[in-house]
């Protein structure tokens, strides 16, 4: 039902008016209603005793049944205006013609809640939701455990630059972007770097911050990700004399 018909409080005559708007009004506590706004602004402007006439004689007027459609079985029947009233000012959108139709109609719809609540239980239940759960899961603490390693390896830089009085102005994010760009792997050495955690022991291929110039701070630009051994060689000396180290290494040492 889109539309209700009314009687307007000033000059009685009936005009419709759209249900949504009608239930607001009503819901509001608003009882009466007025066909345009020149005849809402007469009406305040007459005094209270006026007023009082006016509304008695529009009880008169206006019937005291109007039309609904009923949910269940989809015809017509007739309500108090009253009744109606109060069911709105209580939020029913729903009427009915008898009390039979509204119970089955309950019923109904208990009906496809407990088969929709059936179904959900079944897929809760199964096979591949519990893998699904599963690797969502391993995702997750995979996503936490690399997120507390880079914000690991930026709280060993501040700590260090704090001690040491060295520029710095990189983040998690611009960790995060390095170790994408070199896919997880060490410049020097190729290995598959291991992010650091706390109280963990350390590893020759744990990922450690280096300084591309080590006369420079930890500023963007000029670090990058590599293992912890490939780090503690280098230290502070320039690239080229680690390669030559390294080089050196190869030649003399025979294991």
């Amino acid at each position: 039902m889109d539309v209700i018909s009314e009687f307007c409080c000033y000059c009685f005559a009936p005009f419709e008016i759209k249900f949504n708007i009608f239930k607001k009004n009503v819901i509001n506590g608003q009882k009466n209603f007025f066909c345009s706004s020149d005849c809402y602004h007469g009406f305040q402007k007459l005094n209270k005793e006026e007023q009082s006439f006016f509304i008695n004689k529009k009880r008169k007027l206006k019937t005291k049944k109007i039309t609904l459609i009923c949910q269940f079985c989809k015809t017509d029947f007739f309500i108090n205006f009253s009744r109606f009233k109060r069911g709105l000012s209580k939020n029913y959108v729903n009427f009915f013609c008898c009390k039979d139709h509204s119970s089955r109609y309950k019923k109904e719809n208990n009906k496809n809640k407990n088969e929709w609540s059936d179904k959900k239980i079944k897929w809760l239940n199964s096979d591949k939701n519990k893998k699904n759960l599963k690797t969502q899961s391993e995702k997750l603490s995979k996503e936490k455990a690399q997120d507390m390693g880079f914000r690991y390896l930026i709280y060993r830089v501040n700590n260090r630059c704090k001690q040491k009085k060295i520029l710095n102005n990189i983040d998690v994010d611009y960790i995060k972007k390095i170790w994408s760009e070199q896919n997880g792997k060490c410049p020097y050495t190729e290995w598959e770097l291991e992010l650091p955690q706390y109280n963990k022991q350390k590893k020759p291929n744990m990922a450690s911050i280096d300084r591309i110039n080590s006369s420079l701070g930890y500023i963007k630009g000029n670090i990058r990700i590599v293992c912890l051994m490939a780090n503690y060689a280098k230290n502070d000396f320039s690239e080229v004399e680690m390669e030559f180290f390294c080089q050196s290494l190869k030649n003399n040492v025979r294991l």
